[in-house]
């Protein structure tokens, strides 16, 4: 189920990519047409913000990353594979100033 989990939040960053400017549309169909499945918009954004970075803006440190404009410390064990060359970076920004943890993650192949 893990797998599937990351395979299909991998299919949703590529149609986020592939549909932008609109990205509300994106919560709704993958980059192929296909509805993206409820749970997965709930896993991934249903309730944090979607934040596209290059692979400049991600800082690889011993066991994860630090990403620019996020205030945590990424575990590596959260990387999933993109499927364009952007980051994406899936958290909410509260109220307080404060930051959720990270929702998803995906990062380029071989990008740091």
């Amino acid at each position: 189920m893990h797998r599937a989990v990351k395979g299909l939040c991998a299919l949703l960053s590529l149609g986020l990519v592939l549909s932008a400017p609109g990205f509300s549309s994106a919560h709704d169909v993958l980059a192929d047409g296909t509805p993206v499945p409820t749970w997965v918009k709930w896993y991934c954004c249903g309730v944090s913000d979607v934040h596209r970075l290059t692979a400049g803006q991600i800082r690889r440190v011993e066991g994860g990353y630090y990403a620019e404009g996020y205030q945590r410390f990424i575990p590596e064990r959260l990387a999933m594979p993109s499927q364009d060359d952007f980051v994406w970076l899936f958290y909410v920004d509260l109220p307080d100033g404060s930051q959720s943890g990270v929702i998803c993650f995906f990062i380029p192949q071989g990008a740091v």
